[in-house]
């Protein structure tokens, strides 16, 4: 009997997802090469390192979360400083970048950057897609957010929503189908709609009701254990 073929795949993080996007692609060659084969696909984060650039010389504020802090024109604290990507703790889009450099070029003191939430999917068995908060990214910007959260054998559907359940902050999905949720958590997003205004749309079966699904569920406070209900 010939010994089973265990690979591990390293997916050194780069601009985007595509690095993730290609080592699975790989991965699922391999498979389909060798369907006894172990994969095991492997990726790491990132974090901006403003260490060496003494930005308190330049009179430019970080924050409590280490990152450096803008108003909605992209600019810092010295406002002939100007920032954008990760180092913001923003997320990083071309409309950001051309706005941050008509401003810096031109010179301009009136455009306002207003991101619009985008949905980031991964193609995985199951896929993983993120509308707007994480969990993690409201631990830090949103303390009192409160996170509802549906786990089954079809995987997960994790909800970020305001103490008052107002409106719907992110959308974290591991699901088969997990595009299709994150997209109608985005147009809830952009919409405003109020979580029961979800549930009274929900058809069942659908997308949107699996988003209502779990915001139905108890919600605890952001970083909280699973177990822990919330305030």
């Amino acid at each position: 009997m010939s010994p089973m073929l265990k690979l591990a795949f390293h997916a050194i993080n780069g601009v985007g997802l595509g690095h993730l996007v290609r080592a699975i692609a790989l991965a699922e060659e391999v498979r389909a090469l060798v369907p006894g084969a172990e994969l095991l696909v492997l990726t790491t984060g990132r974090a901006p390192d403003l260490v060496g650039l003494d930005l308190p010389t330049a009179r430019v504020t970080v924050g409590a979360d280490g990152a450096v802090t803008v108003d909605d024109r992209l600019r810092t604290s010295n406002h002939d400083v100007l920032a954008v990507g990760a180092v913001t703790g923003r997320r990083t889009d071309l409309a950001a970048a051309r706005l941050a450099g008509a401003n810096t070029v031109a010179r301009l003191r009136l455009a306002r950057w207003t991101p619009e939430p985008a949905v980031t999917s991964v193609p995985t068995q199951p896929a993983v897609a993120v509308v707007g908060l994480t969990e993690a990214v409201a631990v830090r910007r949103r303390p009192d957010a409160v996170v509802h959260e549906l786990t089954g054998s079809n995987g997960l559907v994790r909800l970020v929503v305001p103490p008052d359940r107002s409106r719907l902050l992110g959308a974290t999905v591991v699901t088969p189908g997990a595009a299709d949720a994150a997209v109608a958590a985005l147009l809830a997003m952009s919409a405003g709609l109020a979580p029961q205004r979800l549930a009274d749309l929900a058809e069942p079966g659908t997308a949107l009701a699996t988003v209502a699904a779990a915001l139905g569920r108890p919600g605890r406070r952001v970083g909280s254990e699973p177990s822990g209900p919330a305030d």
